[in-house]
């Protein structure tokens, strides 16, 4: 397998994805619905392509020429949910089948069990798994727990905020991490057709984590917590549609628990090893 397709690879989990497979001498084809901002963070040797996922021939075009995919899409809506997870996901799957790729790879989540599709982000992402197992086609699928790289969205205006209790322990995964992983599966042909759980070396409640990056990013930062209620309040006031969908997310998360066991992937590709201090001092 030489040449492998990132979908979504201007995005903060696709880069990485990206620089992984770069440095391990695989070709790579970035997509991206924006050419211009896909051109502006990818490095010279990446061939750069546009494409809408919701467009079945924009999609057939991009992954001409290609061996395996690698799918990174985000949904802040249950609109987007529909349209890009469910629908964007069902034509990649056609025009990788059409293209006679050997493997289709995706990036869902550790919380994604049908159990809690009663959110529209995990009901997006289990239908776009269920396209992908019926493909036909070699996959794997990452299931990640939170990562570190969201740490400075819950800085803003000089000042951090912690969201309702915040409470619940998360094994915070480096992108770095991850990506290292999805490079290595592509490397090998272990552990085929199958969900890998993949969660860092250690747990942090949501408040631990945003008051370490705030201690070691801006120490000067005041830190406060808002209830969901009043989160909800201010993003309906401000027309904030972000706001809006981190709220929902944010009391998704802290009604779920992470589940899956991480062993088996770590036993296949190794364990993620970066903790939270070591990211938060790379980061300075």
């Amino acid at each position: 397998m030489k040449t492998i397709a990132v979908i979504g690879a201007s995005g903060m989990l696709g880069q990485p994805v990206v620089n992984a497979l770069l440095q391990a001498n695989f070709n790579v084809v970035a997509i991206a619905s924006n050419l211009t901002k896909l051109k502006a963070v990818m490095p010279s040797a990446v061939i750069c392509r546009q494409a809408d996922v919701r467009d079945l021939t924009q999609t057939q075009q991009a992954l001409k020429g290609c061996d395996g995919v690698h799918i990174s899409l985000a949904a802040f809506s249950p609109a987007q949910s529909l349209a890009i997870q469910e629908q964007g996901c069902r034509n990649i799957v056609t025009a990788a089948k059409q293209q006679k790729l050997s493997r289709i790879t995706y990036l869902s989540g550790t919380t994604s069990f049908a159990n809690n599709a009663w959110h529209y982000d995990t009901q997006g992402k289990l239908a776009a798994e269920q396209a992908i197992k019926q493909s036909g086609l070699d996959y794997l699928i990452y299931c990640p727990s939170w990562f570190m790289e969201t740490l400075p969205q819950f800085v803003q205006n000089r000042r951090a905020t912690i969201f309702g209790p915040a409470d619940r322990p998360i094994k915070w995964l480096c992108a770095n991490d991850y990506a290292d992983i999805v490079c290595r599966s592509y490397q090998q042909s272990k552990l085929l057709n199958t969900r890998l759980y993949l969660h860092g070396p250690q747990a942090h409640t949501m408040a631990s984590a945003i008051k370490r990056y705030s201690q070691a990013q801006q120490p000067e930062i005041a830190v406060s917590r808002l209830p969901f209620w009043a989160g909800k309040g201010l993003a309906w006031l401000s027309r904030d549609e972000k706001l809006k969908d981190a709220m929902a997310l944010l009391a998704y998360y802290q009604q779920v628990q992470e589940a899956g066991d991480p062993e088996i992937s770590n036993q296949a590709f190794g364990a993620p090893r970066t903790e939270l201090d070591q990211w938060l001092a790379a980061q300075a």
